[in-house]
């Protein structure tokens, strides 16, 4: 593994570990969307009762049915940041949080999602670009483009805080050309714009980091001492993977990684679930 910058000393004694983790092409497989390479290292985190926090932009209904899969019930960060739910009874203090929903304590972050649809239409109108979001998108379209079950296509359309969008209704290969034009509207909608491994992604002031920030603080508050773990692949896990004591960037399949500056940590030296086991395993081994 190639080491990009110093891994922070752990702080002493016996810190508590708490692992925050991207999904696709992270701890899933970019197009199978599979967990299966990552067993060996999931299954010491559940001996040693390590919380794994998911952090994707995916939706709370499809990070739920993964939960479900892996018998997590730990707390999660839905939509790029937008949402941090916590399980009830999850922390033994109180703590703020803006509603309650599905038995979590929700902290609210990001934008509703009808405000990110109307400024997703605004942007094309002032942009004349052809801009196609989540919202504008049939399941079967959804299913397609993302390579999933309409099942889980359906699951993905149940968004909260995050319009994830095309340029010209492809992966976004003509996108650099106009992503001035398209950065300027949606800076002057008051709103924010991130690209993840498919889609680009129309969000308000939230992002991963924060999440992940307000995470830690709770539970720092009710472990003390904690060493906090990030993994992630996408230039839009940037905020988390700062956040962490140290991070780990995951390979791209071509064995690439995303230039990301200022970070602890290493690089992966496998792509996906497989990188991501490999890491997790030498971490937790040290």
């Amino acid at each position: 593994m190639s080491t990009f910058h110093r891994v922070k000393n752990k702080p002493a004694p016996d810190p508590f570990p708490v692992i925050i983790t991207d999904l696709d092409g992270t701890l899933l497989d970019h197009h199978t969307y599979s967990f299966e390479e990552a067993r060996p290292a999931l299954e010491l985190i559940r001996q040693r009762g390590i919380p794994l926090i998911m952090c994707s932009s995916k939706t709370r209904a499809e990070i739920e049915k993964i939960r479900k899969k892996l018998n997590n019930a730990d707390p999660f960060i839905s939509e790029n940041g937008g949402g941090v739910f916590v399980p009830g009874n999850y922390f033994s203090f109180p703590f703020s949080f803006d509603r309650e929903k599905h038995g979590y304590s929700v902290i609210e972050l990001g934008t509703r999602y009808e405000k990110l649809i109307e400024a997703l239409k605004r942007i094309q109108e002032t942009t004349g670009l052809p801009l196609k979001g989540f919202s504008t998108m049939n399941t079967g379209e959804v299913a397609g483009l993302c390579g999933l079950s309409v099942e889980d296509a359906f699951l993905a359309r149940q968004r909260e805080y995050d319009e994830p969008f095309l340029v010209d209704g492809g992966t976004g290969s003509g996108f650099q050309e106009a992503e001035n034009t398209i950065s300027e509207a949606v800076r002057k909608e008051g709103l924010f714009l991130t690209r993840g491994g498919r889609f680009y992604h129309l969000t308000g002031p939230s992002d991963k980091g924060r999440a992940v920030r307000i995470l830690l603080e709770l539970f720092q508050r009710q472990k003390g001492n904690i060493f906090s773990i990030a993994l992630g692949d996408s230039r839009n896990d940037a905020p988390m993977l700062k956040e962490a004591d140290v991070a780990v960037l995951i390979q791209k399949e071509d064995g690439s990684c995303e230039e990301i500056e200022g970070l602890s940590g290493f690089q992966s030296d496998a792509p996906g679930p497989r990188g991501w086991n490999r890491a997790i395993l030498r971490i937790l081994k040290d």
